[in-house]
């Protein structure tokens, strides 16, 4: 075997950043999960669960990511996607992110 197919196509970045997902198609929200990336990229993330999680195909993701700029100073991003979930465990799951995701600042005042 090749020693490159063992690299992934995208960086990935150990990274903790609280998330929620939920199925698209329930609007009352109650059905949404909290969980914690493990490791990002710009395609994909996994995420630890508090608890077994029995969704599959897509979903909506939701993410807090903390930004550290030059001068130190913390910001946070809101960051919004859907994807589908690759590949689930008893620990977390993988979740391919969709090529439309919105990103934008997320103040606190």
């Amino acid at each position: 075997m090749c020693e490159f197919s063992k690299l992934r196509a995208f960086e990935r970045f150990d990274l903790t950043a609280p998330a929620t997902i939920r199925q698209p198609g329930n609007e009352n929200g109650a059905d949404h999960h909290l969980l914690l990336t493990k490791d990002i990229s710009s395609k994909g993330a996994y995420f630890s669960t508090m608890e077994p999680v029995s969704y599959t195909g897509h979903v909506q993701v939701e993410l807090l990511l903390q930004v550290t700029d030059s001068d130190y100073h913390v910001n946070y991003v809101y960051m919004t996607t859907a994807g589908e979930i690759v590949r689930r465990d008893e620990r977390g799951l993988a979740i391919q992110f969709d090529e439309d995701a919105m990103l934008k600042p997320f103040h606190i005042n």
